[in-house]
């Protein structure tokens, strides 16, 4: 026992250090403290129980720290037995509770599996729901009160022309579809009073692109218990087909209904019994009835006096028995007055879809007046006929100088013009004889240039060269006319020398000499010779209308020729001409090569034109050709230069363009060149193509000349290679 003496005296020295006693403290404390957590403060009372205990401990050592410690430790101890003791009472209460739980586990494991199946079941449904709703062909959808879309199929989507159910429902809400928003509040009002009925209605909307879409929309509100809308399930048909064709319906109804009524024949339909089942206007005042309703339903005799009702009735029943029409039927008949009328009547039977004849149809033209008016309309026919015959022979007339002006203006050169005017003066005069005569270079002789009509021989002919004095018509400056054959007035140009028949009387018949003027400049005379018997007051507005046109094409042409090497732009086209774009290449070639700049050159020409001239006219060509220049003055920049090389080749100089930019832009004029929609007296001349090379500086060449041959190759390239192409020209 001493040696537990020693230790204990050692070991109470060493508790009584106060480093020693303060940890003794801080562990009682955490004990203590953990206690308190794990039992949650369950046993409070216990704990204020057990504090005069703690107050025993201190008092005993003379370290307060030291019996602070040793206090709490015996504390947290204590709560422990005492709590710990409360667990196993309340494990042995939960035994049978365990093993009934142990039971119920089982069943509740069976019950899980059992829901599992009933989840994938649920979901292979789901799958297969959702494959149903995405093959039916209306459209379907769920939408909240506000607008917004919950739910769409795809048929709903293709049908409003979006890709994805996403982007139609992504911040979209069902009011942006409408073209009316009043539609919308009228549809939201017929919900809301549905009161969770079906409800269909006819809504005109719009899809993505903004174009016009009518749907078919049924639909039914699902509502909460308080009666409030949650959401609105629908259905949409596209029923813009319909609505197109119900309106093309309706308005050729009414058109029908409009034109029977205004056509002053009667229009009417009867049955098998002889009662009107239709009527127009002119029948129902033909009866002294003021509306068509009043007439409807009635036969003819109660209409018409008994002796006519009975006739038209063996007529109906004729037609409706035989199944013959009865056409153009002399009839006589009353108006409103009952005043006689003669009707020229049609009747045809009325055929059901199974091909039983169901009534029939009936016009009825008063030709009363027609009958009344045949002498006089027969006394005035030959008058008519002769005016149309003159009206017949101006038209023709008119029509021949207008084709003749358009082959004028297509001419090139004068002989061309010359050749035209001599076709189209035996077409508008084709008795008579006559010559064109033009003022030569010198100005003091008339020579032939264009001759028409048939002549006795070669000797009887006028002269073909002669002076200005020896015609009237340029000594005085105005028309000749030498109506009187006995007239000694007359121009020398006409006298012969040596006639083989001096009995011929050639220069004794009528004729004029019509001074052709244009601009104040006289440019020669229309010489014509009439029939013995022709009036010179017959002719003389066409032969002044001739020499008119022909002065003012052979001015035109002439002015044309004059100014050809001068101008700097094409007349046709009105682009640029070679002689400018010749002069422009080599100043813009100088610029690039000072400046260090690309420079792009196009060659274009249009294919097949020589065949398309010789289908369609010059004129259409010409028409053609102008077109296409306004196609490139339209579709180019404002520093870039059109010409026209020649014939139908064009030449396109682009400043400051790289080859790929100008290949770009040649691609772009080929396809454009596709869309002109190009016609000629009003008839369309087709779809053009064109053909394409393509140079540029520097890869082509350092000069104008090595550029253009480059482009050159290239365009024949295109058009060996099939036309309708842009070929870029071989680096130099």
């Amino acid at each position: 026992m001493n040696w537990f003496k020693d230790l204990w005296k050692t070991t109470y020295l060493k508790l009584h250090d106060p480093w020693i006693a303060f940890l003794l403290f801080l562990v009682g404390l955490v004990m203590v403290g953990a206690g308190i957590l794990a039992f949650q403060w369950e046993d409070s009372l216990f704990f204020l129980f057990m504090f005069p205990i703690f107050l025993a401990a201190i008092a005993y050592p003379r370290r307060a720290y030291l019996g602070m410690g040793i206090a709490l430790m015996a504390t947290a101890l204590v709560v422990t037995v005492y709590q710990s003791s409360h667990y196993l009472i309340a494990m042995r209460n939960n035994l049978f509770a365990t093993a009934f739980e142990l039971m119920v586990g089982e069943l509740l494991f069976r019950r899980t599996n059992r829901q599992r199946l009933l989840e994938k079941e649920l979901r292979a449904s789901q799958e297969e729901y959702r494959s149903l709703i995405a093959q039916i062909p209306l459209g379907l959808y769920r939408t909240t009160v506000e607008g917004k879309i919950l739910l769409t199929n795809p048929a709903l989507v293709s049908m409003f022309g979006f890709t994805n159910s996403d982007e139609m429902t992504k911040d979209r809400l069902a009011e942006s579809f409408y073209v009316d928003p009043e539609m919308r509040q009228q549809y939201l009002e017929q919900i809301k009073q549905s009161k969770g009925q079906l409800v269909c209605m006819d809504l005109e909307l719009q899809r993505k692109n903004g174009e016009s879409l009518w749907v078919r929309d049924t639909c039914r509100a699902k509502l909460d218990e308080k009666g409030e809308i949650i959401s609105i399930d629908g259905t949409m048909e596209d029923v813009t087909e319909q609505k197109r064709i119900a309106a093309m319906l309706e308005q050729e109804r009414s058109l029908l209904r409009a034109i029977i009524d205004n056509i002053p024949d009667r229009i009417y339909a009867k049955d098998l019994g002889g009662r009107k089942t239709l009527a127009n206007i002119a029948d129902a005042r033909a009866t002294g009835a003021s509306t068509v309703q009043q007439i409807i339903g009635k036969t003819d005799f109660e209409l018409f006096p008994a002796e006519m009702a009975s006739r038209y009735w063996n007529d109906d029943q004729a037609v409706m028995r035989s199944g013959h029409a009865l056409i153009n039927r002399l009839e006589p008949s009353t108006d409103a007055e009952r005043e006689e009328r003669w009707i020229l009547t049609t009747k045809v039977p009325l055929y059901d879809t199974q091909g039983n004849i169901t009534g029939l149809i009936g016009v009825g033209r008063d030709i009363t007046e027609r009958r009344q008016v045949e002498e006089s309309l027969q006394k005035a026919n030959q008058k008519l006929t002769s005016w149309v015959d003159e009206l017949e022979q101006r038209n023709r007339e008119t029509r021949l100088l207008n084709e003749m002006g358009e082959m004028l203006q297509s001419c090139q050169h004068a002989d061309d013009a010359y050749d035209v005017i001599g076709q189209f003066a035996k077409l508008l005069f084709p008795e008579q004889r006559g010559a064109l005569y033009v003022i030569n270079n010198s100005r003091n002789l008339l020579e032939m240039a264009a001759r028409w009509g048939n002549v006795k021989g070669e000797a009887a002919l006028d002269e073909q060269i002669f002076g200005r004095d020896d015609c009237w018509a340029l000594r005085r400056g105005r028309t000749h006319i030498v109506a009187d054959p006995h007239d000694r007035l007359r121009c020398r140009h006409l006298n012969k020398k040596d006639r083989p028949n001096p009995l011929d009387d050639f220069e004794s018949y009528p004729y004029f000499c019509v001074p052709m003027m244009a601009q104040g400049e006289t440019l020669g005379i229309l010489h014509l010779k009439l029939d013995p018997n022709d009036t010179v007051q017959a002719w003389e507005g066409l032969v002044l209308s001739t020499t008119e046109r022909v002065g003012l094409a052979l001015a035109n042409l002439k002015l044309r020729e004059s100014l050809h090497s001068q101008a700097i732009r094409d007349p046709l086209t009105g682009l640029f001409n070679r002689r400018y774009m010749e002069e422009t290449l080599d100043r813009e070639m100088r610029r690039a090569i000072r400046y260090q700049r690309p420079l792009g050159i196009v060659m274009l020409d249009i294919d097949h034109f020589k065949m398309f001239n010789d289908t369609f006219s010059y004129a259409a060509g010409d028409a053609l050709l102008r077109e296409l220049g306004m196609f490139l003055k339209k579709n180019l920049r404002g520093d870039d230069v059109t010409c026209r090389y020649g014939g139908e080749e064009f030449i396109l100089i682009l400043p400051e363009s790289s080859l790929e930019d100008t290949s770009r832009r040649a691609e772009q004029l080929r396809e454009g060149c596709k869309h002109l929609d190009v016609s000629h007296r009003g008839q369309s001349l087709g779809t053009v193509s064109i053909s394409l090379g393509v140079a540029a500086y520097p890869q082509h060449g350092n000069n104008s000349e090595e550029v253009l041959r480059a482009v050159d190759t290239a365009l024949h390239s295109a058009k060996s290679e099939g036309r309708d192409r842009v070929i870029i020209a071989k680096r130099a």
